[in-house]
């Protein structure tokens, strides 16, 4: 049967070929029949508006750019039969990344008519929506900071890191999960329903994102010295082996920071007070070539 698809474009993110994904859209010999349109954004939460929108009138509804237009596509397609997939345009693509989606357009592309249909979990943060990894502590600070930087890329988030790592203070925390409450200092608290933030940067490696469970990473306060050692980890997926790290499986948790500085996805936020954070499972089709996500 042919199908319809709905591609939700912003024009600003990431590294902004958008020519080059609709010249290969055009020209990508794979439809068969197949039918699309192109939608492009025009502000923050468009592009939830218009996945809800088009959950509806189309069978795919796929994302193109970076995380933060990921977040806001799924979003709008939670809990639809819509089918989401994503083209990852951006300067991480930690959720693309860690579906493993081609960051190659054409290859992208063939990917969705290729696919198969699986549901995925997502979270909720006080009711507000998570696809891939939330946080605080210094990865949110850095958030903060990139989103205000005039420039984009690696590079860019690679400096203010640096910059800000030696100025950085850690944030006390108070979490309770299964009963349990734990209280301490971090330097960052993630909370992972995927394996990475982006660019292969794996703070959580062995997240999925079925089976009703998501993982807490603390990352403990430690000397400078030691947290040499973490910049690496997050490259090689060894980050579980080291001893200021702890992780945590959950299905709910509640937790409080003297800190309200939060990350959502990569994209900056705030956050008051006691926080529930819940697992929602098969929350989300997405169209992936049978791989473990």
């Amino acid at each position: 049967m042919n199908k319809h698809i709905a591609f939700i474009i912003n024009p600003v993110s990431g590294n902004g070929n958008k020519d080059k994904f609709l010249k290969e859209v055009v020209q990508v010999d794979l439809w068969n029949g197949w039918s699309y349109e192109v939608l492009f954004t025009e502000r923050v939460g468009h592009a939830t508006e218009l996945a809800k929108e088009y959950s509806t009138k189309a069978d795919y509804v796929i994302a193109v750019g970076g995380d933060g237009t990921v977040h806001e596509v799924a979003k709008g397609l939670v809990g639809t039969e819509a089918i989401f997939g994503i083209i990852p345009m951006g300067s991480g693509n930690g959720v693309a990344r860690h579906l493993k989606i081609p960051v190659r357009v054409k290859q992208a592309i063939a990917m969705i008519k290729d696919s198969g249909i699986h549901k995925i979990d997502t979270l909720r943060i006080n009711g507000e929506f998570i696809l891939g990894v939330g946080g605080a502590g210094f990865d949110a600070h850095i958030a903060h900071e990139f989103d205000k930087a005039p420039t984009r890329g690696l590079s860019t988030y690679a400096q203010l890191s640096f910059k800000e790592y030696f100025k950085f203070k850690p944030i006390d925390y108070k979490f309770e999960i299964e009963g349990k409450q734990v209280i301490g200092k971090a330097f960052l608290f993630a909370i992972a329903n995927s394996s990475q933030w982006g660019n292969d940067f794996f703070i959580s490696p062995e997240s999925s994102m079925k089976g009703g469970k998501a993982k807490l990473v603390v990352v403990e306060e430690i000397d400078k010295a030691r947290t040499a050692f973490l910049g690496p980890a997050l490259l090689t997926k060894s980050i579980t082996k080291l001893t200021f790290v702890k992780i945590y499986d959950f299905t709910k948790l509640k937790f409080k920071l003297n800190s309200t500085a939060f990350h959502i996805d990569g994209e900056p936020s705030t956050i008051y007070g006691e926080q529930l954070v819940e697992v929602i499972p098969n929350d989300l089709f997405v169209c992936l070539q049978g791989v473990k996500v």
